[in-house]
């Protein structure tokens, strides 16, 4: 070995050492419901962005005598939603079952082997039919222990047929956020074996009612200071930690953010601030809630600016005698960014038919979503 190679060698083994770490970027689901039109959300299939989410979940169909049931008009609806996919291949769509008001199918479906039998072979007849990709259980809510177990059953007999068939279908639930429902209602621990993901409805957290005659934030990122006892869990941030703490994995989990409003009529002009005496639901929208176009319309034609409350992380508006709570894109920033820093599985929005799709308020269609869709893409 001559000099050279020596000096060679010398110089290498003492060159430093340096590791390259290689970012792999996240691919956090971004799971859209998306309601059959009707009078007052009434976004037809054709005027969807297909390229706005991963998974869209066509809401609702509904269970009877342990069957899928859904009209052909809405089949019709399902199919042109599935048709998106020429447009966008890897975008995967979903029949979703039940719904708000809706608990009367699933407690006699799931009551014993022979009625979730027949209710599976309508699931896999209604796949194969209409070209899907899973099924969304949307059950609100199991709440007593027999029907806790019974969920647990229909899970289980659903993830067989899923083994058993050559096309495995997704299989999610949409799950409540209250901890008093979380803890009687699911067996956290069965359900991340059994399903892909959960979806959940981290929203409604206030709303008028007999019981809570004031003003609140409808998706709360975190507790106002001055929450105390069963108040200080009711926000996204308390509810998605207290899933994990349950026995979800965090990349089964899809943290929901809503794209409508809940509104209030006020007691009194003179007290319009967040927690203020309310009387009833408000006259924007129908029955206490709204759509974000229909928010915008309002403040536009009052001439109004949002309050953001930076508790909440979240806005509201008054004119005085409305009180509205809504997000914007300041909120939605502040709430997407939680769930994607925080390694959740994704986010569920509810819903595409109540987000702005026209384009009337700024002139971008579905404006909230679209703010999540950057963030989860970057």
């Amino acid at each position: 070995m001559d000099n050279s190679t020596i000096a060679l060698i010398l110089a290498c083994s003492i060159l430093p050492i340096y590791s390259i770490t290689i970012q792999v970027p996240k691919h956090p689901r971004i799971v859209c419901y998306y309601t059959f039109p009707n009078q007052q959300y009434n976004l037809q299939p054709e005027n969807i962005d297909g390229n706005l989410c991963t998974h869209i979940l066509v809401a609702f169909a509904t269970i009877l005598n342990n069957s899928v049931s859904i009209s052909q008009e809405n089949v019709e609806i399902v199919t042109k939603v599935v048709q998106l996919k020429l447009l966008n291949p890897d975008l995967k769509v979903l029949l979703s079952f039940g719904g708000g008001g809706d608990e009367y199918g699933f407690p006699e479906m799931v009551r014993n082997e022979s009625n979730r039998a027949t209710f599976i072979k309508s699931v896999e007849f209604a796949i194969e039919k209409l070209n899907l990709d899973g099924i969304d259980l949307d059950w609100e809510f199991p709440s007593n222990s027999s029907n806790k177990g019974h969920l647990v059953e229909l899970l289980e007999d659903l993830r067989q047929s899923i083994n058993n068939s050559a096309k495995k279908y997704i299989l999610s639930v949409a799950v409540a956020a209250p901890i008093t429902l979380v803890d009687v209602s699911y067996d956290v621990p069965a359900i991340n074996r059994l399903v892909d993901f959960i979806n959940v409805m981290s929203y409604d957290y206030n709303f008028f009612s007999l019981l809570t005659p004031w003003t609140g934030m409808n998706a709360p990122l975190y507790a106002r200071s001055i929450d105390i006892f069963y108040f200080k869990t009711q926000n996204i941030n308390y509810t998605s930690i207290f899933w994990i703490k349950k026995g979800m994995d965090k990349n089964k989990v899809n943290i929901g953010l809503p794209v409508y409003a809940h509104t209030y009529t006020l007691r009194s002009p003179n007290k319009t601030f967040l927690g203020a005496p309310a009387i009833g639901n408000g006259k924007i929208g129908g029955g206490g809630s709204a759509s974000y176009g229909e928010v915008c319309k309002f403040m536009k034609d009052e001439k109004l600016t949002p309050i953001f409350d930076d508790e909440t992380k979240s806005p509201y508006v008054t004119n005085g005698s409305e009180w509205i709570s809504f997000e914007n894109d300041e909120s939605m920033k502040f709430k997407a960014q939680y769930i994607y820093n925080n390694d959740f599985g994704g986010v569920m929005v509810f819903s595409l038919s109540s987000d702005d799709y026209n384009g009337d308020c700024y002139g971008e269609t579905f404006p909230n979503t679209k703010i999540i869709s950057r963030i989860f893409r970057r």
